[in-house]
């Protein structure tokens, strides 16, 4: 049988699509003699690609949020500041509640698959402190009388970039 032969799960390759969560990754991890280290190497395989997934979502949530309330930073260098910053920060954010969805083995190659997923909610309770704490440690690329209101807007979209995915 041939490699090409093979029909992988539709999941492999479009992972929201196929998730019970609301942000969803595939890890990848290749072919092992031993059972256990290899299921074990490829749930850290998905759990990093679940981080990367996560710090996607919240650059692109704070990147809106720079753009649209733009009058919250004290510059557009601020703003492309913190965007960086909390990108940065989220992508180390330790994720609790992660579900591994289902696994697959390519029967020729050996590859092996599983399909992660992670509740928005979940999530969002850390990258929020992430958030504050870059704010904090940040505070002068806000307006200095309009830091407040950026807490609140930042907590937003937050939220609404962690849970708004199909």
């Amino acid at each position: 049988v041939d490699e090409k032969d093979i029909w992988e799960p539709a999941w492999v390759d479009a992972p929201q699509a196929h998730a019970t969560g609301d942000i969803a990754a595939v890890g990848m991890y290749g072919p092992t003699r031993y059972r256990e280290t290899g299921r074990k190497r490829l749930i850290e395989a998905g759990m990093q690609q679940l981080g990367r997934a996560v710090s996607v979502r919240v650059r692109s949530a704070v990147q809106s949020l720079a753009l649209d309330r733009a009058e919250l930073f004290s510059g557009s260098d601020a703003s492309s500041l913190f965007v960086k910053t909390m990108a940065e920060q989220t992508s180390d954010v330790e994720l609790t509640g992660v579900v591994v969805e289902r696994t697959w083995q390519h029967p020729v190659t050996g590859m092996n698959y599983a399909l992660v997923s992670i509740g928005g909610r979940n999530v969002q309770a850390a990258v929020r402190l992430v958030g504050r704490r870059v704010a904090r440690e940040n505070r002068d690329v806000f307006v200095p009388r309009r830091v407040d209101d950026a807490m609140r807007e930042l907590d937003r979209v937050i939220e609404r970039g962690l849970t708004d995915t199909r």
